[in-house]
């Protein structure tokens, strides 16, 4: 008798594991940040670089070559630039950072933050605010910052527009 209802027992966690696994799954759709939505449909950025310290000018980095970096891959996108003063501004900022105690190590920035124009409701007020982030910071040598930074560049101008892309898709 005891081992009948314990297989009965048995038996009824089994084909409850069985039909609640059987069900079909769909995971939802997670909706969209506030950043990802502030860069849906975009369609033309104007590109603004901030120039180098000197400190990463020695190092061989150049403004120029950062932001020539910047809109190559902006052009592999569906993304124009453009300098109408209407449009988001896509600004690039790269800084690095010292310690006399590692005298070969950089620590080198990069943000890319998006800049548009936005509505602050509770004043009634049209403002420009960075309405997106992209940022990362790695070390580096001396040696190799040149290359680094612009790697770097590359990158987050890479994770910028592929964000755009998919909330784009997510629009349609």
């Amino acid at each position: 008798m005891r081992t009948k209802r314990a297989l009965t027992s048995v038996a009824i966690v089994i084909w409850t594991l069985l039909s609640a696994s059987a069900a079909p799954v769909r995971p939802g759709t997670p909706k969209l940040t506030v950043e990802q939505l502030s860069l849906r449909g975009i369609d033309a950025l104007r590109l603004e670089v901030i120039p180098v310290s000197k400190d990463l000018r020695e190092a061989g980095v150049s403004t120029e070559e950062l932001e020539a970096a910047f809109a190559e891959e902006v052009r592999t996108s569906d993304i124009r630039i453009v300098s109408v003063p209407t449009v988001p501004v896509a600004r690039l900022v790269v800084f690095g950072d010292t310690n006399d105690d590692q005298p070969d190590a950089v620590a080198l920035t990069v943000v890319i933050a998006l800049h548009q124009e936005i509505l602050l409701k509770r004043v009634d007020v049209e403002t420009t605010a960075p309405t997106a982030f992209f940022t990362e910071t790695t070390l580096t040598t001396r040696a190799r910052v040149r290359k680094k930074a612009e790697w770097e560049v590359r990158e987050m101008a890479r994770r910028m527009l592929k964000t755009a892309a998919d909330a784009t898709k997510r629009m349609q």
